[in-house]
């Protein structure tokens, strides 16, 4: 029994790990979006000043975005952050956000479990779509 969990856990790891490398390409492109925005100056004064010191290498938004980035534009993008994520759980559990602590691996984590369970979804769909095998 042990085993086969460890056998499910690593073709689960396995199949992340595929999406992951299949995804980077698009995350990349969404991310020099993100950027050439910010540096222009569309997404607002705390997202220039973050764009700017990310490209002089004093941050990374990873850092901004999971708190560990104490300049005053970096806090507020943060608290921006953490809020719109306790909104989202506001929206998808009924009782609220709550005493929910989000951080950048915990929403990781359950992009990746949504992900799993959205293609388990989808292929349960087409093997009940297929017509029945009449031997």
């Amino acid at each position: 029994m042990a085993e086969d969990f460890i056998a499910q856990m690593r073709e689960i790891m396995a199949q992340v790990e595929q999406d992951e490398r299949e995804q980077a390409p698009r995350t990349q492109a969404r991310l020099n979006q993100i950027a050439d925005a910010a540096r222009a100056g569309d997404l607002g004064t705390d997202w220039r000043r973050t764009q700017q010191r990310v490209d002089r290498g004093e941050t990374t938004l990873q850092d901004v975005f999971a708190g560990r980035d104490d300049s005053p534009e970096g806090a507020a993008l943060s608290a921006r952050a953490r809020e719109s994520a306790r909104s989202i759980a506001a929206d998808v559990h009924e009782g609220g956000a709550g005493a929910l602590t989000w951080d950048l691996e915990a929403l990781d984590a359950a992009r990746i479990r949504l992900a799993l369970l959205l293609q388990r979804i989808d292929a349960d769909e087409v093997e009940s779509s297929r017509p029945p095998d009449r031997r």
